[in-house]
């Protein structure tokens, strides 16, 4: 849309106008109008007449250009590119294996054959070898050794990741007493917590934890569910886990993950037979939230079809406020 009183004419061969796409004048006027091929734009309010192909659980699917057509492109009228200004984008990930340093095992089955620690080192070692595959440069926590105690253990985890800036956590674990799948987010409004987590954090980890349930949706079809729930009490005594509440950030994610009941059947036989589908799903999400929901190359599917295949979880406090899932 031109600046009222100015006109700027280059013939009248030239059918070309703001974001490079070809204006529709014949409509509703001169530059207030644009046709790509995937959308019809104007430019007028900032939106598209009909849906978005790839839809994104964090904004409307009329809304154009992420809501910054100065920040980004759209060529095709399918997805945004950020114009080359890469800044804010996620760049680096940490992937965390729950226990398994100096003796602590974490979670042990009744049976004595397996532990947390085992299990989810198994896991987390496969999620870094997607990313590797991925091309995404990845920290792993448990790589080296740390001090006896458990709060310098989290405290040397959490520097390792600080130091490796990491925008991205995710933490692997296996739970007792409940077979449900738990992606676990550091919440924003709670009076369970000694602190909260900041609104902007809260949103980016809500992202992501949607992208995860939904791969992981993909291997756990053996009808335990998979929830999306805040990091507090009865449910998780939030406040211990460090390493999510160190990363918060306006503009990090991290995700503490409950993968299965080391001691049920269907947690013991998926992991010992099939982690690399675990830890890729894991890896998959984590590559679409970098990648506004693009699926890794070698998938070979096309972002202008992609879609959640499951229902966006999006908690009380930030229902029906999409505008704030848009960054």
């Amino acid at each position: 849309m031109l600046t009222p009183g100015r006109k700027f004419s280059a013939g009248s061969g030239y059918r070309y106008g703001f974001n490079g796409q070809e204006k529709s004048s014949e409509i509703s006027g001169s530059e207030n109008l644009y046709t790509a091929e995937f959308w019809e734009y104007d430019s007028r309010i900032g939106r598209r007449w009909n849906i978005d192909p790839v839809m994104k659980e964090f904004e409307s699917p009329y809304l154009c250009f992420s809501g910054n057509p100065i920040f980004y492109n759209d060529i095709l009228g399918n997805d945004v590119n950020s114009n080359g200004h890469d800044d804010k984008k996620p760049k680096k990930t940490a992937t965390d294996a729950g226990h398994g340093i100096n003796g602590d095992s974490g979670a042990q089955s009744k049976d004595k054959k397996h532990t947390e620690q085992e299990l989810a080192l198994k896991v987390e070692t496969e999620t870094a070898n997607a990313l590797k595959r991925f091309g995404i440069d990845n920290i792993r926590t448990r790589t080296i050794e740390y001090a006896k105690s458990s709060i310098d253990q989290v405290n040397a985890r959490i520097n390792t990741i600080k130091r490796a800036n990491a925008n991205i956590i995710i933490s692997h674990h296996f739970n007792i007493g409940g077979d449900d799948i738990l992606i676990i987010y550091h919440p924003s409004k709670t009076n369970e917590n000694r602190r909260n987590s900041s609104l902007e954090y809260e949103i980016n980890s809500l992202k992501l934890a949607n992208y995860v349930k939904d791969e992981l949706s993909k291997v756990y079809t053996d009808g335990r569910q998979i929830k999306i729930v805040p990091g507090t009490k009865p449910i998780i005594r939030f406040n211990q886990l460090g390493l999510l509440a160190a990363n918060d950030n306006a503009s990090n994610a991290g995700l503490l993950l409950e993968l299965g009941d080391i001691n049920s059947a269907k947690t013991i036989t998926l992991v010992t037979t099939n982690a690399s589908a675990i830890g890729n799903a894991i890896a998959t999400a984590m590559y679409r939230y970098m990648n506004n929901g693009t699926l890794p190359p070698h998938d070979g599917a096309s972002k202008t079809n992609l879609q959640l295949s499951s229902k966006v979880f999006t908690p009380p406090n930030l229902q029906g406020n999409t505008r704030k899932l848009n960054q």
